[in-house]
């Protein structure tokens, strides 16, 4: 994803963006402008541009000169007084739209009114994306995509748009790693100080076992946001990714304390206590999180996140009959997320169920280098380990450590 002025574009889609303006490019033009944007202010010779968009094909220089004339009907640029690409008479081209956040950030045609419309549609996201769920994920990220189409400046939603993507492996998507960075580069490149963004940015990279890149990028998110629950918690991930279990749980408590009411870091936090043999530690997060799962759920009563991680509270605080209520209405929601209701019915002891929910997963592209290091020292499928379809599933995650 990069941002060009008041354009974002996006590479992989070929999509050029501005407002409600939104143009495809060809294959080839979206390879010239990608060489163009990623070094503004270069000239590129016209050799250097077909050598990159045609790789060593024999064409004519009339080809490069009509996906210029496409770029600039897709900007509405003039070449007489060109904002975005101009011709270097006689040598080739450039790209002249400076670095977003360098003149005046935020700012739209349609002024304060289109920023302010742009920004209520990123709460509105934002509150989908609490809702819990299938539904309210894959509405979250069509809402951020939204905002953006009306500011591609607005960093929050391109931080915000980041995070939620980071989730879809656990519903049905495999997580698309160079679009969380990309959404998180072009955060950055609009706010380099919003904490958050350098946060997903290092929960991605740890998904990708590159744990010294991600624990750069997590020393910088603490630096600047000392006091953001999203910072800690994604501090945690990255932990958790690396197996670092203690301090995983210790960054989940403190994201717990600088949001008070927010439940599942501290049910996160409660298992990876049990993990570690902390049991004290672990039934308190579990008390603590019960009531604010109940405040959740009366709240939001389709939560399933929320029901699940009750079913959990109750079933370690001693109260499984409870907590078979709470598992059954998990195990029977409409829109479920397959490794959460995996991990919930396990740990309840419903191994078929279990197992058919984690086959979901395993199915839908759970992988990754921490994937299967992570599935071997869950302590929630503790008591299927036993089990040949269980060990079947995973050795299809990945190969043990």
């Amino acid at each position: 994803m990069h941002v060009i002025a008041d354009w974002v574009f996006d590479p992989n889609s070929r999509y050029l963006s501005s407002g409600q303006a939104k143009h495809r490019l060809s294959p080839k033009a979206a390879q010239v402008l990608l060489n163009l944007v990623q070094e503004p202010g270069r000239v590129w010779s016209r050799d250097a541009l077909l050598d990159a968009a045609w790789g060593g094909q024999t064409v004519g220089e009339e080809v490069l000169t009509q996906v210029i004339a496409e770029l600039r009907r897709a900007f509405g640029d003039d070449f007489r007084r060109p904002r975005y690409i101009e011709t270097v008479h006689k040598t080739g081209y450039r790209l002249l739209a400076s670095p977003a956040g360098e003149d005046g950030v935020g700012a739209l045609p349609g002024g304060w009114a289109a920023d302010l419309e742009a920004y209520g549609t990123y709460l509105q996201a934002l509150s989908l994306r609490e809702t819990g769920g299938r539904t309210g994920l894959y509405a979250a990220i069509e809402l951020y995509g939204t905002a953006l189409r009306m500011n591609p400046r607005l960093a929050v939603a391109h931080a915000g748009l980041a995070e939620a993507l980071l989730f879809t492996d656990y519903v049905e998507d495999p997580m698309d790693v160079p679009r969380v960075r990309g959404h998180c580069e072009a955060a950055l490149r609009l706010e380099g100080g919003l904490a958050e963004a350098w946060s997903v940015d290092a929960h991605a990279c740890a998904y990708q076992a590159d744990f010294a890149g991600a624990t750069d990028l997590i020393r910088r998110a603490v630096a600047l946001g000392p006091s953001s629950s999203v910072v800690f918690y994604h501090a945690a991930r990255v932990c958790m990714s690396a197996l670092a279990f203690r301090p995983a749980a210790a960054m989940l408590e403190r994201a717990a304390r600088l949001t008070p009411g927010e439940p599942y870091a501290l049910v996160l936090a409660g298992k990876l206590r049990r993990i570690l043999g902390e049991a004290s530690a672990s039934r308190q997060n579990f008390s603590i999180a019960l009531p604010r799962l109940d405040a959740r759920l009366a709240e939001h009563p389709d939560d399933f996140r929320a029901r699940a991680g009750r079913a959990r509270c109750l079933h370690a605080l001693g109260r499984p009959e409870d907590a078979a209520i709470d598992m059954e209405l998990a195990r029977t929601h409409a829109e479920p997320l397959a490794f959460h209701l995996a991990n919930t019915l396990a740990h309840n002891g419903r191994t078929e169920a279990a197992l058919d929910a984690l086959e979901q997963v395993v199915d839908c592209g759970w992988r990754g280098p921490w994937a299967r290091p992570w599935l071997d020292r869950d302590s929630d499928f503790d008591a299927l380990r036993g089990n040949r379809r269980f060990a079947r599933l995973a050795t299809l995650v990945g190969p043990s450590a």
